[in-house]
This record gives structure tokens, sequence and C-alpha cells, in this order.
């Protein structure tokens, strides 16, 4: 039986020992694109650890049943998911039929490029460059917390 609440107190703590923590939420109010009517927002997540408080700016969206305001664990887990997405694919035509996409869609295309800049922000965030270990050691806990 998965615990979500407990799941999410083990990804936090996760998160925290990496000294990962969310700096700044902005809400940029409901948004349609491409007919997708969605809460927008701008999360702004720090390493503690790192000594020059770099700040990583991510996009998020979430749908309108989503009404509370987005976590750490909320857009750690979302990006690590799209990561996911990228990585298992060998270029974007693969990446794009892996996810149901037309290989000609800008709209696709726009998507997977955004994946791989936050996979570099990841990887500064994370203090890695190896995000396949990353993602090794975050399934069992993604898997505990339901997400």
């Amino acid at each position: 039986m998965i615990n979500y609440r407990a799941g999410q107190r083990e990804v936090m703590r996760w998160l925290t020992g990496y000294g990962i923590k969310l700096a700044k939420v902005e809400d940029l109010g409901m948004q349609n694109d491409d007919g997708w009517d969605h809460f927008a927002w701008s999360l702004t997540v720090v390493n503690n650890y790192d000594h020059n408080q770099t700040a990583y700016v991510f996009p998020f969206n979430q749908g309108l049943a989503h009404t509370d305001k987005p976590t750490l664990v909320d857009i750690i887990s979302a990006l690590l998911s799209d990561a996911s997405c990228v990585l298992s694919a060998r270029d974007f035509e693969d990446f794009a039929s892996n996810l149901g996409y037309d290989p000609d869609s800008r709209k696709a295309e726009k998507i997977y490029h955004q994946i791989i800049r936050n996979n570099a922000k990841l990887c500064k965030l994370f203090r890695t460059t190896d995000l396949d270990e990353l993602l090794t050691k975050y399934e069992p806990l993604r898997e505990k917390a339901g997400l």
C-alpha cells in the first residue's frame, strides 16, 4: 500500500540531503497554450551546498484540477520524470515516438529541448553529471510515494 504523505517526506529528506530547497514560487496565473487551460508557475530552486547560491528557475504547469501551489517534491518529481523520458530516447524522433507525438511537431520539439535545458540545470542543482544514476537513486522513493 502506498503512503503518499510518508513517501513525500522521504523524498523531502532525500532532497534535503542534497541541500536542495525551494526558494520561490511565482504564480503566473491561468494560461492557455494550444487549447490547454492550466495554471502556470515559475519555481526557483537552490542548493544550500552551492556556495554561490545559484538559483535555478524551472517552469511548471498543472491542469486546472490541481489547485494547490506546487511543492518542491512536485517539481523535482516532474523534472526527473521528464529527464527519464529524454534519457531513454536515442534522439528527438525516438522521444516523440515513445510519447505519441508526431516527429514533425514543433510543439513536441519545443518540449524536448525544454527538457534538455532542464536536465542541464538538474545536473548542476544535484551536483552530478550522471542523471541516470540520480534517477536510479530516486526510483525507489518515487514508487514508495506513489509519484
